[in-house]
């Protein structure tokens, strides 16, 4: 069977059959194990779909690893869909901005910055990789949080 990313199923080449894959508490589609490994918990990521981006998700601790051309259209696509008001949220974690993470993808330790979004969230970013460490349950506030104009 192969992802139909678009249609958020697998598709079966010889018969043609759909099946969809069980969708977790984040809302990601896990299509399947990926090479990378986690920065946080070093389980194998596996690669997935939320809103139809792709992004690379851990199944334990539940970060995800996003391009950042797909950050800003996926949170917007996640605000659409919010069905509560804004959320007020709690002061960043000083234990996020303490530490140092290798990109999963070329192994350079990402910079650790304060997200000038909603959310008062830290994230981790890799530069050389275009792409975007969120720890589990950051997505979630981001999300969450009181629209503004979304930049890193």
């Amino acid at each position: 069977m192969r992802a139909d990313r678009d249609r958020g199923v697998f598709v079966c080449d010889y018969c043609e059959s759909q099946a969809t894959p069980p969708v977790d508490d984040d809302g990601v589609l896990v299509l399947g194990p990926a090479k990378e490994k986690c920065p946080i918990c070093a389980a194998a990521l596996s690669k997935g779909s939320l809103e139809s981006f792709s992004l690379l998700y851990c199944e334990r601790c539940r970060g995800m690893l996003i391009d950042m051309d797909d950050f800003q259209p996926l949170i917007a696509a996640l605000r659409s869909h919010r069905d509560a008001p804004a959320a007020f949220l709690a002061p960043r974690s000083a234990a996020d901005a303490d530490r140092t993470l290798n990109c999963p993808r070329c192994g350079a330790a990402m910079d650790d910055h304060p997200y000038g979004g909603g959310g008062n969230v830290n994230v981790d970013t890799c530069e050389a990789c275009d792409v975007i460490w969120l720890d589990g349950g950051e997505l979630r506030k981001i999300a969450s949080a009181a629209d503004r104009q979304l930049s890193i």
